[in-house]
């Protein structure tokens, strides 16, 4: 009989990239305590390039205001929905407090690790995967 040692770790990832692809959607705040994930000089030049890009904004002077999510149609297509901008910022959300991780698995001799994880359910679910597959690919090299 052979026995296969199976360890999965699951690490804390200080250096994850931010979730937004500056292409296809952007977190702009203008505030000295909060970074956002642009290169606008000021909060005109953002809305000028919203409404550039087919973005307009029907109330710029919300008294609630603090920054802008900008999500470019020609990624996210026209109808993009409150629910998918929400798991947007959720998201950055997440990486901004660091909850950014990777896992190591190891099956007998073989591991494979892989990093930038945003949340720990997601890290779970890719791990466990990973360590299915290298363990099934480990059995049929021993059979």
């Amino acid at each position: 009989m052979t026995h296969f040692t199976v360890q999965i770790e699951i690490k804390h990832d200080p250096d994850a990239e931010c979730p937004f692809d500056p292409c296809e959607e952007r977190l702009v705040v203008f505030h000295p305590r909060y970074r956002g994930t642009h290169s606008f000089a000021s909060p005109e030049e953002a809305r000028r390039w919203a409404r550039e890009e087919g973005n307009p904004f029907s109330d710029p002077w919300d008294s609630g205001f603090f920054g802008l999510l900008l999500i470019n149609r020609k990624y996210w297509g026209r109808k993009v929905t409150l629910e998918q901008a929400n798991r947007l910022l959720e998201s950055y959300n997440q990486w901004v407090n660091g909850d950014c991780w990777g896992y190591v698995v190891r099956v007998g001799e073989r591991e494979e690790s892989c990093w930038g994880f945003i949340g720990q359910d997601e890290v779970r679910e890719a791990a466990k995967q990973t360590a299915q597959r290298l363990l099934e690919d480990v059995l049929e090299e021993a059979a």
